[in-house]
């Protein structure tokens, strides 16, 4: 992907997203048990995406290092620090490859795949990776874009969602749909967090008009988790 970095009629925006929704039950009970889920393959290449075997449909998350990537998808897979199934670290750069983890028991109904981070601190062939896999990847349903709350929409963030919106368009509607996660949202709160949110949605939505409505989530106050994962069984038709 040209920078992924190594310097790295209207959508409805709603001040207050379903994301804060706390305590729903998790859709279809995909979710329900850590015992479900692990780990199927890693891809160091893109020549590996290619031998991976057709499975069901998956669903893949990006953002830039340090985000929250590791720890909000361990708490959508109902895993704990103790007990993680992403490993992650303070260190960027913990991911470095595709890893693909089955969600539920076979037959999986549900592929999550982890990305590398991108930003200051990403590399080229990460890039050349990701870019691999979403321009080839039949299976994939949705891209899910983190973006950290207390810090806005970086210029590297704007990229990543000016690319995927003109890809999506590219597919005319017949490939996947974006959506846009705002993590650590518990380092909003305080003054002006209206504004700050308003503006986060309507940089997001200048960068990319078909961006799906963000979902806010915090993994230390344990927001927006369920409302995840409503949206990835629905990307997956589930």
């Amino acid at each position: 992907m040209r920078r992924y970095l190594s310097a790295s009629s209207s959508i409805p925006w709603n001040v207050q997203s379903r994301g804060l929704s706390i305590g729903a039950s998790s859709a279809h009970g995909l979710f329900s048990s850590t015992a479900r889920h692990g780990l199927l393959f890693s891809a160091r290449e893109p020549s590996q995406i290619e031998s991976i075997h057709r499975r069901p449909p998956e669903v893949i998350f990006s953002g830039r290092a340090n985000v929250g990537k590791s720890s909000l998808i361990n708490a959508c897979l109902g895993r704990s620090s103790k007990n993680s199934l992403v490993k992650s670290s303070k260190t960027p750069g913990k991911t470095r490859s595709l890893d693909f983890f089955h969600v539920g028991y076979e037959p999986v109904r549900l592929v999550l795949v982890d990305s590398p981070g991108f930003g200051f601190r990403g590399k080229e062939e990460w890039g050349q990776l990701f870019d691999a896999y979403i321009s080839t990847r039949q299976e994939l349903r949705r891209i899910y874009l983190l973006i950290n709350g207390s810090h806005g929409v970086k210029p590297t963030d704007r990229t990543m969602l000016e690319m995927l919106g003109q890809k999506q368009q590219a597919s005319a509607g017949s490939g996947f749909t974006i959506q846009a996660v705002i993590t650590k949202i518990d380092g909003m709160f305080g003054d002006k967090s209206s504004e700050r949110l308003q503006k986060l949605r309507q940089d997001i939505f200048e960068a990319a008009p078909t961006c799906l409505p963000p979902i806010l989530t915090s993994t230390k106050l344990k927001i927006g988790i369920d409302e995840l994962r409503r949206s990835m069984t629905e990307a997956a038709g589930i």
